[in-house]
């Protein structure tokens, strides 16, 4: 009864704040009905771009450097990287692969 009579005696508060949730509401539903599905080519190829763009500003580590991002065989994302210290480059050849 207490919620009943709170609602009741403040309608400007009830329907402002209907109004402040609907309108969002209705522009992300309208925004929905323009989205399209990308194939996993496309988001692939997205993918390359944004970890080319991280990896460009975020080294992997001093010295190392980026060469090449693409899209590999088994249709997963390979970044090369130039590692110039040989101790460096023998600890990642004796790590087992860690996706597959």
């Amino acid at each position: 009864m207490l919620y009943k009579d709170l609602i009741a005696s403040k309608k400007w508060f009830t329907m402002s704040l209907l109004i402040t949730l609907m309108i969002p509401g209705a522009g992300l539903l309208a925004l929905t009905q323009f989205t399209e599905e990308m194939s996993q080519e496309d988001a692939l190829e997205v993918a390359a771009v944004a970890v080319q763009n991280y990896v460009d500003e975020n080294p992997p580590r001093q010295g190392w450097r980026a060469t090449k991002t693409y899209i590999g065989l088994d249709n997963n994302l390979v970044v090369d990287v130039h590692v110039p210290r040989f101790d460096h480059a023998e600890v990642i050849r004796t790590r087992k692969e860690r996706f597959k």
